[in-house]
């Protein structure tokens, strides 16, 4: 099955957040499920990462990237 992260979904995701439900959790872990992010994620965390709301460790581009499984 597809399924598109919202970027609130995802960045709790990536930082295990215990407000993710353990439902998506699992949807998110399955091998079978194709998750995805849309420009609009993107587009987002770069501006809050630009207005200091959203600190990456590493550029935005490797943090989708290795968190998406696409290194």
């Amino acid at each position: 099955m597809n399924f598109l992260l919202d970027t609130q979904a995802f960045l709790w995701f990536v930082n295990a957040h215990s407000s993710l439900s353990r439902t998506v959790k699992d949807i998110i872990e399955d091998q079978q499920s194709l998750v995805y992010l849309s420009a609009a994620n993107i587009w987002e965390m770069a501006i809050k990462s630009s207005l200091r709301k959203l600190a990456l460790p590493v550029s935005l581009q490797q943090f989708v990237e290795t968190h998406m499984g696409q290194e």
